[in-house]
């Protein structure tokens, strides 16, 4: 998803301020989303200017932009229901290409969503969608040797030193 934002930008211009703008216009748009599913505008500007991680991270070019943008957009799609789940489902596929973490996102929500809702029809065509458009991933993945998956847990989950499982214990430790 970096990748494709990147080179979207390099349509219009290759300048850093147009290569960092899609990925600040990823955080806006979710706050946004939040502004507009609460039916609360001002909700937005609190969105952006509580959660630094959506104000700081979406102004670089990196995965996390991206990954927050979509994060932000799903939860707010979530919240106004119906039809709009499969547009959750787009923002689940979004994040989860953005960033294998993004794959948490849709399942969360569904757990999160009450019984009732979780019965409807739109929630699981939005569930199937997400798992339609995750196929390419995971294919290119099985071809590949599981190399994104791989680099995660190598580096993330079961990496010797923090961030791993001991730097999560640690990290929330250290906030407690």
């Amino acid at each position: 998803a970096t990748a494709w934002l990147i080179a979207a930008t390099g349509v219009v211009s290759d300048t850093e301020f147009a290569v960092r703008s899609l990925f600040l216009a990823c955080g806006l748009i979710g706050a946004v989303l939040h502004g507009w599913a609460t039916g609360r505008p001002v909700f937005a500007v609190i969105w952006w200017s509580c959660v630094p991680a959506l104000a700081w991270l979406t102004n670089f070019a990196t995965p996390d932009a991206v990954l927050l943008g979509a994060w932000s957009a799903g939860i707010a799609f979530a919240i106004r229901g119906g039809r709009y789940w499969l547009l959750v489902a787009a923002a689940a596929v979004l994040a989860s290409y953005a960033k294998l973490i993004g794959f948490g996102l849709m399942p969360l929500l569904v757990f999160a969503a009450p019984a009732s809702v979780r019965k409807t029809t739109w929630l699981r065509q939005g569930v199937g969608l997400y798992v339609i458009c995750l196929i390419p991933l995971f294919a290119w993945n099985m071809t590949n040797e599981w190399c994104n998956f791989a680099f995660q847990f190598r580096e993330g989950v079961w990496h010797h030193s923090p961030p791993g499982v001991s730097g999560l214990v640690t990290q929330q430790l250290g906030q407690a």
